[in-house]
């Protein structure tokens, strides 16, 4: 959790690029963006996919 505030705060505090960040940070640039672009990291609930009777 930590990584993603860091790349959070990279991005909205100190202004750096998605790209600059995932250079920085030696991490993918497609998971830089997931990270500095969500806001709520609360778990995604799934559907439920259990047959109704």
């Amino acid at each position: 959790m930590a990584q993603q505030q860091y790349i959070k705060h990279l991005y909205e505090k100190e202004e750096k690029s998605l790209a600059e960040i995932a250079r920085t940070t030696n991490l993918n640039y497609r998971t830089v963006c997931k990270y500095a672009l969500r806001d709520d990291w609360s778990e995604d609930k799934l559907p439920n996919l259990e047959p109704e009777s």
